[in-house]
């Protein structure tokens, strides 16, 4: 006996599943890509740097995020 209806929903499940898959596949693979891409892409987190513009010396420093903090005796200083 030929069922069109039940047929209809398997294939709409298999093509779902699908999508999943895939879609979990892509964001697992450009994960990789985006972190192999834009690896340096944020300046240094370590070591010190020397700029004539600055009078006074400023402090940079990340939390756990990466987020900057920084320090300075001036506001020029830290705008700058």
């Amino acid at each position: 006996m030929y069922r069109p209806f039940f047929r209809h929903r398997l294939v709409t499940a298999c093509g779902l599943v699908m999508c999943i898959l895939l879609t979990g596949l892509v964001f697992s693979g450009c994960t990789r890509l985006l972190d192999s891409l834009f690896n340096n892409s944020l300046p240094p987190d370590k070591g010190k740097q020397t700029l004539t513009v600055i009078s006074q010396q400023v402090t940079v420093k990340r939390d756990s995020l990466g987020i900057p903090f920084v320090e300075a005796a001036s506001l020029e200083d830290l705008v700058t």
